[in-house]
């Protein structure tokens, strides 16, 4: 029922000039009900019907003379400020203090006025002689809206509640409303004694749903995010929505959480991203995917109860995002989707900033730097998103436009090597049945190619990330992956021969020259030991430690299983022969030490085996 329908409702009852019953307000915890009815219902009442509305928590009361006592005290507030109201209009208006009633009874500051030590009362009245009216019932409760919240909260017996309830409904005719959730109350065990007793001081129960729509803006106003925050949740107001929907969920307290969370994460990298000179586009991407995210946990954790235990984070190479909550059991299996890599380092910080308050700052800024960056990269991409739906553009300026800005980027290199695949297939069909211009496509290609000379040393070729419309694109894609697969084989060659001309460092160049080996996976010169002064080599064996020792044969032994060095390396062949002729001489020397001419042999049967040789 909306928030339109549920005042309608309680009119009736209020309009009614006799009752004897009371009416429950009814609805899930978190649901909004306190919200709607302080900052509605209360509000409503008071300005159209002349009665003072008493709202009275029972959170936490543990008897009935404690909920008199506090009746007592609002009531006698209300006396209160009136007489005083009085005296004002009699002291030239003078302004006096007006304690607000529909706020939560303050019960120090009601325990300092019994006492005497603050005095509202006019004309020097003591204040208990008020309550002497009210409790020998010279004040009549008619004037009064009684409204009972957190009624499943009590730990006073139901029976005693509605007992209590049934006086005020019943004998004084005052309007009576109870806020529950009596969902809560009917799984207790005592249910039935409850629906006994609610049936005869009950006579209409409201169920009680928000419509989020309706409510958000009050929500949103009471928060008082930061001037930065609130526009940007306000924007994002649909989503919002549509994810509390989707996740079946109605709680105004999670809500109010998830919004909190929020604009304290955003509050904490909003000087890191400005810093760093990012766009408020690229910040706003940013927190979109932060708002979902909180969102999405919020509820998780306080609606569904997750199990914190269930969220297994896998550090693996490219991760995503595990999937998003759904309703049909919570799925919080990992998927690997090589695109996303940095969702997973979102998902994560803001997973351990919610369920343990803790701020990882490098692991947040790592994920800021890497998914900011993608938004950059799609901002600067966003002339050949237009362009690739060229045929929707409204006019002809805007494709010219457009085309410019591509064209003129390529030519001051301000595009990726990734772009190139897009970028081909794009404008050669454009050139083909826009333009007409068969020289558009050889500008284009001088330019990448010109480009290609500051880009070359990428570690991976771009793939086909598109479906090719235009074939010509596709056989130049090819041809330029070509190009710089060469280049890049070119360079890394004359990197492994500036590995192999010293002996320093040994066992560093060795791997790194695997490394590099597998990464252009065709080494030209055919020979890397070769390529080291034999003389250095014996020097090596002569000198070295005998873990030193081991680690070159454990080096030559996995690379020679891998790469098969006599078929690949032929050069090096000669070489490992002349390293086998040194060591038969070591191994005469008495001098040498046991451990090393044990090690030293393990080094002459691995070197043999590579040759192709038996062992001794």
């Amino acid at each position: 029922m909306g928030i339109k329908k549920i005042l309608s409702s309680i009119d009736v009852y209020i309009c009614e000039k006799e009752t004897d019953y009371a009416i429950m307000i009814n609805g899930v915890w978190g649901s909004g009900k306190t919200y709607f009815v302080k900052n509605k219902l209360i509000d409503h009442l008071q300005s159209d019907y002349e009665k003072q509305v008493i709202y009275i928590s029972l959170f936490g009361l543990k008897s009935v003379e404690e909920i008199l006592q506090n009746i007592s005290f609002h009531v006698a507030n209300i006396i209160v400020n009136e007489r005083a109201r009085k005296k004002a209009q009699i002291n030239s208006n003078q302004n006096i203090k007006s304690i607000n009633t529909s706020a939560s009874t303050k019960l120090g500051f009601w325990s300092k006025l019994l006492r005497g030590s603050i005095s509202l009362c006019p004309k020097g009245e003591k204040i208990n002689s008020i309550i002497a009216d009210i409790t020998s019932d010279v004040i009549s409760f008619e004037n009064y809206i009684f409204c009972f919240d957190d009624f499943e909260r009590s730990t006073i017996p139901y029976s005693e509640l509605l007992g209590l309830i049934d006086s005020l409904a019943g004998q004084t005719n005052a309007k009576t409303m109870i806020v529950a959730n009596e969902e809560y109350i009917i799984s207790e065990e005592n249910s039935q004694d409850y629906l006994k007793f609610k049936e005869k001081v009950v006579c209409l129960t409201i169920n009680f749903e928000n419509n989020m729509d309706e409510i958000f803006e009050d929500v949103l106003d009471g928060l008082r995010l930061e001037a930065n925050v609130s526009p940007f949740v306000q924007d994002n107001k649909d989503l919002i929505i549509e994810t509390f929907e989707r996740l079946e969920s109605k709680n105004i307290r999670t809500l109010k959480f998830a919004l909190k969370r929020f604009e304290e994460l955003c509050k904490k990298i909003e000087k890191h991203i400005i810093d760093k000179g990012y766009s408020k586009d690229n910040r706003n991407n940013f927190w979109g995917l932060m708002l979902k995210r909180c969102i999405n946990m919020s509820i998780a954790l306080r609606d569904k109860k997750i199990d914190v235990n269930e969220i297994n984070w896998i550090e693996k190479g490219k991760l995503s995002d595990y999937n998003s909550i759904n309703k049909d059991g919570f799925n919080w299996e990992i998927e690997s989707l090589d695109d996303y890599d940095s969702y997973i380092w979102g998902a994560k910080f803001i997973d351990d900033y919610l369920v343990k308050y803790n701020f990882v700052d490098d692991e947040m800024f790592k994920v800021v730097k890497s998914q900011v960056e993608a938004f950059k990269r799609l901002e600067h991409l966003q002339e050949l998103d237009i362009l690739k739906e060229w045929y929707y553009c409204k006019t002809d300026k805007e494709i010219k436009d457009n085309f410019s800005v591509v064209m003129g980027k390529l030519e001051s290199d301000k595009y990726d090597i990734d772009d190139y695949d897009t970028i081909t297939d794009i404008c050669f069909e454009l050139a083909e049945k826009y333009f007409n211009d068969e020289e558009i496509k050889q500008r284009i290609k001088d330019n990448m190619e010109k480009n290609l000379l500051t880009k070359y040393e990428i570690n991976n070729i771009w793939g086909n990330k598109i479906l090719f419309e235009n074939k010509e694109a596709r056989e130049y894609s090819f041809e330029l992956k070509g190009k710089v697969l060469e280049m890049i084989r070119t360079k890394k060659n004359e990197k492994l021969q500036m590995i192999a001309v010293s002996i320093d460092g040994l066992f560093d160049r060795l791997y790194e020259f695997e490394r590099i080996y597998v990464d252009v996976g065709n080494y030209e010169e055919q020979g890397f030991l070769s390529k080291i002064d034999i003389k250095d080599l014996e020097k090596f064996l002569e000198e070295a430690e005998p873990k030193d020792i081991i680690m070159f044969r454990n080096f030559l032994l996995n690379f020679n299983r891998k790469h098969n060095i006599e078929k690949k390396f032929p050069e090096d062949i000669e070489t490992i022969k002349l390293l086998l002729t040194k060591i038969n001489v070591l191994l005469e020397n008495m001098d040498i030490s046991t451990i090393k001419k044990s090690d030293l042999r393990v080094l002459k049967s691995t070197l043999e085996q590579i040759a192709g040789n038996e062992a001794d």
